[in-house]
């Protein structure tokens, strides 16, 4: 590069770039954003959100449910590794507080459980479909008794 290229590429990510002749400061590079690029051809936002997940793009939500989990093998829990109410694990979806367990199954089956999701682990921060059935609110306060009276 020359020094001028090799600037722009430090300051903008692109020794190459184009400017909006209406506009002549470089806009975002990301789709939609008319915000004026600072640093990596990117507004602030869309850096410092770069800059924290390793993307500027917008994740969806059950990318970013899956980040708070640590999975490890089918057979072993999955914990949830975000925010905890009465133990279990809890996320809000659609404006709504929801138990991690129920989105787990919702972002694995497509739907929302009927019924109670009762956890053949009894650990109340497994997320794995797999550790999760649907049953009654009696069979999960039976499972429940037994496994406290041991």
């Amino acid at each position: 590069f020359c020094k001028q290229h090799y600037y722009r590429y430090l300051t903008y990510g692109d020794p190459n770039l184009t400017y909006n002749l209406a506009n002549p400061k470089p806009v975002c590079r990301v789709v939609g954003c008319e915000k004026q690029s600072l640093y990596k051809a990117l507004c602030s936002g869309h850096y410092m959100k770069d800059f924290r997940t390793g993307t500027p793009e917008r994740k969806t939500k059950e990318e970013r449910f899956w980040m708070r989990v640590t999975k490890r093998n089918q057979e072993d829990c999955w914990e949830w590794e975000g925010a905890l109410s009465r133990g279990y694990g809890s996320s809000n979806f659609k404006k709504k507080h929801i138990y991690a367990h129920r989105l787990a199954w919702f972002f694995t089956y497509g739907k929302m459980p009927t019924q109670s999701l009762l956890h053949s682990c009894d650990n109340r921060r497994c997320v794995n479909v797999n550790h999760l059935r649907e049953g009654t609110t009696q069979e999960n306060a039976m499972t429940w008794l037994i496994v406290t009276e041991v």
